[in-house]
């Protein structure tokens, strides 16, 4: 099915694929959803590169700032871990199942990866879903299923001192 006939089509007569098609079309973002104690956040997908099991070891180094938990080797890279319950909502202990990973720049930084408590689903959303927000480090407000889910800046909460 060419993608006008998909445009052209009555959403009710479409299959769930041609749905999701139509949907990421209409999207102005897409924005990878995960939980820290409880709380839904997202960021956007643009700066993942994946999403990893924590099953690696942490190097703790000394004298890091305190969102950083350490280093890990991951695929032959050095990649800081930061844990962004630190600045978000306080040092809270969980269950943390998930690194997300960020691609490193081009200008030689190294990489970072969040540990955070699970990771959920890539959502697409429209600008119109989305309350600003003033707030450092917070893009705004999403509601979604009578939920909200706070848009958060990764380069905000990933920023490492030099």
């Amino acid at each position: 099915m060419s993608y006008e006939s998909v445009m052209n089509a009555d959403f009710d007569d479409m299959s769930a694929v041609q749905r999701q098609i139509l949907e990421v079309s209409d999207a102005d973002a897409q924005v990878l959803t995960f939980t820290i104690d409880g709380q839904r956040y997202c960021i956007n997908i643009e700066p993942v590169s994946e999403v990893l099991w924590n099953e690696h070891d942490i190097a703790t180094v000394p004298n890091l700032a305190d969102n950083v938990l350490g280093v890990a080797n991951l695929r032959g890279d050095s990649v800081a871990v930061v844990d962004p319950k630190e600045s978000m909502v306080g040092s809270i202990d969980g269950e943390e199942e998930n690194l997300i990973l960020f691609e490193s720049g081009d200008d030689g930084d190294r990489g970072v990866a969040w540990l955070v408590d699970s990771v959920e689903q890539v959502l697409s959303i429209s600008h119109d879903e989305i309350e600003e927000s003033t707030d450092a480090g917070i893009r705004g407000l999403i509601e979604r299923d009578d939920e909200l889910i706070m848009w958060v800046d990764a380069d905000y909460f990933s920023e490492l001192p030099r």
